[in-house]
């Protein structure tokens, strides 16, 4: 079967043998480095809105949304994904989406864990950073999954109804 090829403007610009990791041709710089500048730039005014504390839920979860859909290997070249994670490394955007989940909304949640996963789909880096917090992650989810168990059985014993140490009523 046969992979269709994608024209993101990077990956098949005439230049792209030349380009590095980090989208530069030797010497001057082409049209290639241009379309990968600007679809980074894109890129981080999502992970700018996700991290802004003051901007309101819908928004991140809209941004973590478009984030997600444009990192997809459909949507950008392996050299554009890389520049990205390396820079979602550097500003701990990780720690905010994890933020996201554990703030207990079942949508954010939701979008938030969509993006984790197309930042670790095909990137060593992505997946380690994403790994780190994975007991973040799972915390949340076995909040969530004994709050639904409390909920249901109301007789279970307050011992096991805690959240990282704290008692939690229903």
């Amino acid at each position: 079967m046969e992979v269709p090829v994608v024209d993101d403007g990077v990956t098949n610009h005439p230049d792209a043998d030349a380009q590095s990791a980090h989208g530069e041709h030797p010497g001057e710089q082409g049209a290639g480095t241009n379309d990968l500048d600007s679809k980074i730039a894109l890129l981080l005014q999502h992970v700018s809105i996700i991290m802004d504390e003051a901007t309101d839920l819908t928004s991140k979860r809209r941004a973590l949304s478009a984030a997600s859909i444009a990192i997809q290997p459909q949507h950008i070249s392996a050299d554009v994904k890389q520049l990205f994670v390396e820079r979602v490394a550097e500003r701990h955007v990780v720690d905010s989406v994890v933020r996201l989940i554990e703030l207990g909304s079942v949508d954010a949640a939701s979008d938030a864990c969509d993006f984790l996963g197309d930042l670790a789909f095909n990137s060593d880096l992505g997946s380690r950073i994403v790994f780190k917090e994975s007991s973040r992650i799972l915390e949340c989810f076995r909040h969530e999954h004994q709050l639904a168990r409390t909920r249901a059985d109301p007789e279970e014993t307050s011992s096991r109804n805690t959240y990282a140490g704290h008692a939690v009523t229903s």
